[in-house]
């Protein structure tokens, strides 16, 4: 009983340009140990394209982070 935790996927991610004035990317910069995103696999210098086979953007990860408060 009482309010639900917090939720969190355990890695840092920024965007980055694929080239230069090209598109940007999500890239995972760090991954905490012991974490969800561990567990599945993910590691610094990944690139993350989708999110449930949505496309994903810098407003879908801020959508993705916001649900999981």
């Amino acid at each position: 009983e009482g309010p639900a935790a917090a939720g969190w996927i355990g890695f840092l991610a920024g965007m980055q340009p694929v080239r230069a004035g090209g598109p940007r990317v999500v890239v995972v910069l760090a991954v905490a140990e012991n974490s969800p995103a561990q567990r599945a696999g993910l590691a610094p210098g990944d690139t993350l394209i989708a999110v449930d086979g949505v496309p994903l953007t810098n407003e879908r990860l801020r959508a993705v982070q916001a649900g999981l408060r």
